[in-house]
């Protein structure tokens, strides 16, 4: 068939065929009513094609919340997310890829999800998200489509399960409430995010209605970042579906649930960035070794402790940094799926753990400056765009530094001494790694060294930092010392690129380079294995008589104190709450004292009534016994759980007799109390 000719070229100049014909008459404009009525078709049927679409984004999770299968949303949200997406080429790309950028949007929609009067109900988050998913859909022209699964799918499944189940294992063989509990109050501030957890699920971000969270809450809580909390809010919503969630251990078991759920998102994050740095053309068995090297490294890693202690949101701020770093060092092949998750992955960061917002912006910086980005990025909206996402990502570390002073924390001297040591080892492999380096061992290599450099010196300014204050560096060093960790870890293709059979191997490299790679890969999980579990001092990684690392201390329940979650547990059960009137819990030791307190008023959901008597006071009897009564706003209830702490009570109450009428002395059971206090 012939095409269509014209006398003389008319394209261009706004004439057509002449096609519309009625009656034998030519119609004025040379188109026919026909004609004139198909794009008028077309728009109606886009029209009711979106209207359907819509229909459908709102009847999926309404319908599916009305018979109690609402968790089955979130799935599907990450499914149709992955498969419009088309940055990689595996399935695991597009499932993490999505998993992060879901994680990130959230961040920024708690924003509107706080004002909005449905709050976190999961028939209008999930109507909202497929709604956007749809229009994605209209405007893109995309159709769904996932890759079909490949082995290196099933390898990063699989490692990534394993070793997230590996540090689950001590709440999944917990016995029981007493244990699940007992394994929580290992790390302090999991009865913190507890309770923070539980607040935003009913509130939304705290910071913006102060007032009403005063009330219910530690007030030091009100601008720490939240984006974490509002993701495991928003998703356990979805899992209770129209069970409300009520406090106690119920509270604490869901708790548990989305903090070892995000440790396992950061853990497959890790080995996928591994894997994706490396390149498409790396051979199965360097892909393997790769994984290997990374799990190892994981282990003996200061990372792990993020599970001990209890600090979700930094394992997610984390997540977000590792992927951030791995699409910066081998970017996606559409600029503006790129630009999209640069800027979400930064908001995350930010509204998580703003503390990695520095080297975040610094990565974007990195990427800008490269060569293909600026002739590939030849608009300005989407500059604009990534420009409005790291101003937003700002915003919780502008209302925290301006509203809150949390500047003062950075000379904390909270925690223990990051193990450098682990970190100068992992540092040294992939200088042995990268020092050999040949034209084309390693893909985007000059990337991940600037990546590098920007960890290492992050954490040598934050440790100068605050030497210069006069303090030793503790606390944010060793925020810091991890994610230079994180970084390095997934920076093992640096010597594994190195071994013969790749496809890069063409015999540029110089076969001593070879050798020395091949060693160095396949120890490293003979090392790892060696300081975790082996004997005490081996390659320098240990940190104490007990275990050698985090993992073994975590595995092995050191930190664990049980007597103290029994008499939580039991003031819990014996002295529900009282309104008007707070439960402290006064112990032999003023630190068992503080700890019990904190982890009651979190079962009880009274951290607000009780922040006067917990925070701000010397651990120094009986000078701390006496504030707490004095500090606090109305009567106090003390549970004895030790007969030198009632000693002590009734000492203060001789010397300070105008605090008697405020104070009511019961008994932790099985503890006794002279005859006229018993009761």
């Amino acid at each position: 068939m012939q095409p269509e000719t014209y006398a003389g070229d008319t394209r261009g100049q706004g004439l057509e065929p002449d096609r519309g014909r009625e009656d034998g008459k030519r119609s004025p404009t040379g188109i026919g009513p026909r004609a004139r009525a198909r794009p008028r078709a077309m728009d109606l049927n886009r029209v009711r094609a979106a209207l359907f679409m819509l229909i459908v984004a709102w009847a999926v999770p309404a319908g599916l919340y009305a018979v109690d299968v609402a968790w089955l949303v979130p799935p599907i949200v990450l499914l149709v997310t992955a498969s419009l997406l088309r940055g990689g080429d595996r399935l695991a790309d597009r499932l993490v890829l999505a998993s992060v950028l879901l994680a990130g949007a959230a961040c920024a929609a708690g924003l509107l999800w706080t004002v909005w009067p449905w709050r976190l109900h999961p028939v209008a988050i999930g109507g909202l998200a497929m709604t956007a998913l749809a229009g994605v859909t209209a405007v893109t022209g995309r159709r769904p489509r996932l890759p079909r699964p490949a082995w290196t799918d099933a390898l990063i499944a699989g490692v990534a399960g394993a070793l997230s189940a590996l540090y689950a294992w001590p709440y999944l063989s917990a016995d029981g409430a007493l244990g699940r509990l007992t394994t929580a109050m290992a790390g302090e501030d999991n009865i913190r995010h507890l309770s923070l957890f539980e607040v935003v699920g009913r509130q939304g971000y705290l910071f913006v209605d102060r007032t009403a969270a005063a009330g219910q809450i530690f007030g030091g809580m009100i601008f720490y970042p939240q984006g974490w909390h509002v993701n495991a809010a928003v998703l356990d919503a979805f899992l209770r579906g129209s069970d409300p969630l009520r406090g106690g251990l119920p509270a604490l078991d869901h708790y548990v649930a989305w903090l070892l759920g995000t440790y396992g998102l950061l853990m497959a994050t890790i080995i996928w960035a591994a894997i994706w740095i490396s390149g498409e053309r790396a051979p199965s068995s360097h892909r393997v070794i790769i994984v290997m090297s990374a799990v190892s490294l994981v282990v003996v890693s200061d990372i792990p402790v993020l599970v001990l202690r209890g600090n979700p949101g930094e394992m997610l701020a984390l997540a977000f940094a590792v992927a951030l770093t791995a699409i910066v060092v081998r970017p996606l092949g559409r600029t503006r799926e790129q630009i999209l998750l640069l800027g979400l992955l930064t908001v995350g960061i930010g509204f998580t753990y703003y503390f990695f917002l520095i080297p975040a912006a610094a990565l974007l910086v990195l990427w800008a400056a490269a060569d293909r980005h600026r002739r590939r990025v030849r608009s300005a909206a989407p500059v604009g765009l990534l420009a409005a996402a790291v101003i937003l990502a700002a915003m919780p570390a502008t209302l925290g530094v301006v509203l809150a002073d949390q500047a003062k924390e950075f000379a904390a001297q909270t925690g223990v001494l990051p193990n450098v040591m682990a970190a100068v080892a992992m540092l040294v492999i992939l200088v042995g790694g990268l020092a050999p380096r040949s034209p084309n061992a390693f893909p985007n290599a000059r990337t991940y060294v600037g990546v590098l450099a920007v960890s290492v010196a992050y954490a040598v300014a934050i440790a100068a930092g605050t030497l210069a204050l006069g303090a030793s560096p503790h606390y944010f060093f060793g925020k810091a010392v991890h994610l230079l960790e994180a970084i390095a870890i997934i920076g093992v293709f640096a010597i594994v690129r190195l071994l013969p059979g790749g496809s890069h191997d063409r015999g540029r490299t110089d076969g001593r380079a070879k050798v020395l790679a091949a060693t160095v890969a396949l120890s490293v999980p003979v090392i790892a294995i060696a300081g975790a579990f082996g004997p005490n001092g081996v390659f320098l990684i240990h940190r104490g008589p007990v275990a050698k690392t985090w993992t073994g201390m975590w595995l092995g329940r050191v930190y664990e104190l049980p007597e103290l979650s029994k008499k939580v547990l039991s003031a819990d059960r014996s002295y529900p709450a009282v309104p008007g009137s707070i439960t402290v819990i006064f112990d032999r030791e003023p630190l068992d004292s503080y700890r019990e307190t904190l982890a009651l008023s979190a079962l009880q959901s009274t951290t607000a009534d009780t922040q006067s008597a917990v925070y701000k006071l010397p651990f120094l009897e009986p000078e701390r016994t006496r504030l707490t009564l004095e500090r606090a706003p109305g009567k106090v209830r003390i549970v004895i759980a030790d007969e030198v702490a009632f000693t002590r009570v009734t000492r203060v109450l001789q010397d300070e007799p105008s605090l008697r009428a405020k104070v009511a002395i019961v008994p932790l059971p099985g503890v006794r109390l002279p005859a006229r206090h018993s009761g």
